[in-house]
């Protein structure tokens, strides 16, 4: 699929649409939710979880985690209140129903990894234990100019689908301009 029948920043219609995409790497979170709105619509989808792809410099390991956090200020009226919110959420209860519903639990129980998806209908008869081969990969800290040259990355992925230019020549695109922009950053500081 090439030129203006990619939809490149839109890969979840050619996942989900479509149905044409071979390997989808996705949040999870953000996964089972529209493949359970597919089902109960009526369409089915030929899919399952595989490994995470990983690699020599890296094996055993799959994406960084998607965190949320939760955090309590130092000068809030009701600590002890909020320590118990926490302790609740935290609580093997809680998290089970969290594992059962699609949400891998932040806690470090095998039990809930059996029991993940448990509760989804979509998720019936999927293999589950995939998502688990492979521990997250360590946080990595945001460059501090990360986000100003992540722009360029996007551009060329819209150059390669929609404008038919090549992978070299995207490549070195994005990388001048994100160099000159580092030479840019440099001398601003």
């Amino acid at each position: 699929m090439q030129g203006e029948d990619y939809r490149h920043d839109d890969k979840d219609d050619v996942f989900y649409a479509d149905q044409n995409l071979a390997i989808y790497t996705h949040n999870l979170a953000q996964l089972v939710g529209p493949l359970e709105e597919l089902r109960q619509q009526g369409v089915t989808l030929n899919w399952d979880f595989a490994p995470h792809p990983n690699f020599e410099e890296a094996l055993g390991t799959s994406v960084e985690i998607n965190v949320h956090r939760f955090a309590i200020t130092k000068g809030g009226q009701y600590q002890d209140e909020a320590y118990q919110v926490l302790n609740e959420l935290l609580s093997d209860e809680v998290q089970r129903l969290v594992s059962r519903n699609g949400r891998v639990s932040v806690l470090n129980n095998p039990e809930l990894e059996v029991e993940y998806g448990a509760d989804i209908e979509v998720l019936k008869g999927k293999t589950i234990e995939n998502i688990f081969k492979a521990d997250p990969r360590e946080l990595n800290a945001e460059n501090a100019n990360e986000r100003k040259i992540t722009k360029y990355i996007g551009e060329a992925a819209a150059d390669l689908a929609i404008r038919g230019v090549d992978v070299n020549t995207a490549l070195r695109t994005a990388a001048d301009k994100i160099n000159k922009d580092l030479e840019t950053l440099g001398k601003t500081k």
